[in-house]
């Protein structure tokens, strides 16, 4: 009986180490997921950024003040998209 008890102490101990490593995984999945966001988030904004940069230089008296990369057009009125 002891032999068994032993045997299945042992095999828990195994599984919650599996455990633990399967929570260390998770938590850098979650990280990379967050900061991959981040940096296509950071690309997104530098190429709106370039395209204004770019617009005023050919259209110099336009005004683009209004214009944010995170908004939509609905019925000729930009919009936080839902």
């Amino acid at each position: 009986m002891t032999e068994e008890k032993d045997s299945l102490i042992q095999e828990g101990d195994e599984l919650k180490e599996k455990i633990a490593k399967f929570e260390e995984d998770i938590a850098q999945a979650q990280t990379d997921v967050k900061n991959g966001k981040m940096a296509l988030a950071e690309t997104f904004d530098g190429g709106f950024e370039h395209a204004k940069v770019q617009t005023i230089h050919f259209h110099p008296t336009l005004d683009l003040s209004g214009l944010d990369p995170y908004k939509i057009l609905v019925n000729d009125e930009l919009v936080d998209e839902e």
